[in-house]
């Protein structure tokens, strides 16, 4: 499938540490596809979810997009979207072999591929390891020839096996081939990446599932991976996500996080949440709200 070329880049100030979001794909779908007790009746008594998030209709734009993490010298891609020309049947003809421009995008936002040293996938699924690879002369490439790709042991045991053909392809042609390389390096949570970047522990969506912690100048913010798929889970972190390996683990990982954030200015950026994508869970009324950065 083309995708369309919406040009689209975000970013933010972390104290010293720039975070870019540059997206590969969006579309939209009802919030209760992906949280089914997100329905018409649940939303509606919870009127902020569709000031930037939620149309009336329930219906949200999710994105696909890689954040990039400027820290100390290093260029760190985090999660890698769904590549191109990668067969991918049973989850969606928008992802079936498909054609974006996405590392002209890259480019133009200042980050071409040679550029990048270090690649985080918070976890393995299909569309947050796409482009470790390239398709050349019909073989499966590192795309990010000089990066070493980190990734959480826990799921590379995990899909090593191959348990779900929905992400089997997806270890075979973007993972793979980046450990046949001798690229990967397997880590356990908390791992440092820089003084100002380190992964954390967020299990649940999958079994070693990573979300990526920054701090600097007393600034913090979060790229949570799939821990989130939209923000009302930060106000709801009960409410399930039908992609979660674990629901119950999922659950308590996000009220975890809820606790944590709520009321305390951490930046939180979701990866699959449409722009303006970055805010701070607050409360209004007595209630958790998702407000975007700045407002």
């Amino acid at each position: 499938m083309t995708a369309p070329n919406s040009g689209r880049v975000l970013r933010w100030q972390v104290g010293e540490v720039q975070i870019s979001a540059v997206l590969e794909i969006e579309w939209p779908m009802r919030v209760e596809w992906m949280v089914p007790d997100a329905t018409n009746a649940a939303l509606a008594a919870m009127p902020w979810v569709f000031e930037h998030f939620t149309r009336v209709d329930g219906t949200m734009t999710i994105a696909v997009q890689a954040f990039v993490v400027e820290s100390r010298g290093r260029r760190i891609v985090v999660d890698t979207c769904a590549g191109n020309a990668k067969r991918r049947d049973g989850v969606g003809a928008v992802f079936n072999e498909l054609d974006s421009d996405f590392p002209v995008r890259m480019a133009a936002a200042g980050y071409p591929f040679e550029s990048i040293d270090t690649v985080v996938c918070t976890h393995l699924h299909f569309d947050h390891v796409g482009w470790n690879t390239t398709l050349v002369d019909g073989v499966w490439r590192p795309s990010f020839r000089d990066a070493r790709y980190v990734m959480g042991a826990a799921d590379l045991a995990h899909w090593a096996t191959r348990p779900d053909p929905m992400h089997a392809a997806a270890f075979d042609d973007s993972v793979a081939p980046v450990l046949d390389a001798g690229l990967v390096l397997p880590v356990t949570p908390e791992y440092v990446i820089t003084s100002e970047v380190r992964l954390v522990p967020t299990p649940g969506h999958s079994p070693g599932h990573l979300s990526v912690w920054i701090e600097s100048q007393g600034s913090h913010a979060v790229i949570t991976g799939d821990m989130v798929h939209h923000p009302v889970q930060l106000a709801r972190p009960e409410w399930r996500d039908v992609a979660d390996s674990d629901a119950a683990a999922a659950s308590v990982t996000r009220r975890a996080f809820a606790d944590l954030v709520r009321g305390s200015g951490v930046l939180v950026l979701g990866t699959h949440f449409d722009a303006p994508t970055g805010g701070n869970l607050m409360l209004r009324d007595g209630d958790a709200v998702f407000v975007p950065a700045g407002r």
